[in-house]
């Protein structure tokens, strides 16, 4: 499973990387044989087979959806890159039984994920920082410093699985889309889903700058053909973020565009 890594924190990743990643990973999806069931989705409002856009009526929360929403936003570091990297993997896989995680009680905890506090949470030393440009410029070092160099603190730990939730709600996204499609008819419009809407804020508003740029790899990685004009205005605009991180993803993304 192809997953976003974080643009800074992993020195194996570029920003042109990361939107490849997205690009192959939104063409598996879509290229996907798909047969869906008749259950509603939380994330766009909408009437099973019917032409017309509508609120469905509220079903109940499925048990594996009230269990995944807790551990998300309760559980370790490693139960959460777990349950995210699982969506995924069964998203991708097994798109009808993929369904249950479109709940808007499951994207609610992912975006609580991109949005918490991590400022407290232990950061690289200035050791560790210096062993790493060392590992970059292959400069021979003891396996203990190796070692050390490369293990992850809490907090970059924490930042890695805020881009991993952004990829989660861009797959989440693209089988709602499918899901929508198949079901009413209707090609579903940008604002229509409430993931589409708060992931733009995140790209413009937030004041992390590896958030907006993980947000604007997400913004390319949901891209339909009725989504281009606003998607790439909204890139076009990133380009003059104070951002270098922010500015290289939205170039990717606009380099990209069909």
């Amino acid at each position: 499973m192809i997953l976003a890594q974080d643009i800074q924190i992993n020195f194996e990743y570029t920003a042109s990387e990361v939107i490849e990643a997205n690009r192959i990973a939104s063409e598996e999806e879509n290229s996907a044989v798909v047969e869906y069931s008749d259950t509603p989705s939380a994330i766009y409002k909408h009437a099973v087979k019917k032409p017309k856009v509508i609120t469905p009526k509220t079903a109940e929360i499925s048990p594996v959806a009230k269990i995944y929403s807790d551990r998300l936003r309760n559980g370790t570091a490693d139960e959460r890159k777990y349950l995210m990297e699982n969506i995924s993997f069964t998203i991708n896989n097994s798109p009808k039984s993929g369904l249950i995680y479109t709940d808007k009680d499951i994207t609610d905890s992912l975006f609580a994920i991109i949005n918490e506090d991590i400022s407290k949470l232990k950061k690289p030393s200035k050791r560790k920082l210096r062993l790493r440009e060392e590992v970059k410029n292959n400069k021979k070092l003891s396996e203990k410093q190796a070692k050390y160099a490369l293990s992850m603190t809490e907090r970059e730990i924490a930042e890695q699985n805020k881009v991993l939730a952004f990829y989660t709600l861009g797959t989440i996204q693209n089988l709602s889309y499918r899901y929508i499609l198949k079901t009413t008819g209707l090609s579903p419009k940008l604002h229509d889903s409430y993931i589409i809407d708060k992931v733009i804020y995140e790209a413009e508003q937030n004041k992390d700058e590896n958030i907006r740029a993980s947000a604007i790899g997400t913004l390319y990685m949901i891209l339909k053909p009725e989504y281009k004009d606003e998607l790439t205005a909204i890139f076009r605009k990133a380009l003059s973020d104070n951002s270098k991180a922010v500015q290289n993803m939205a170039e990717e993304a606009l380099k990209n565009i069909k």
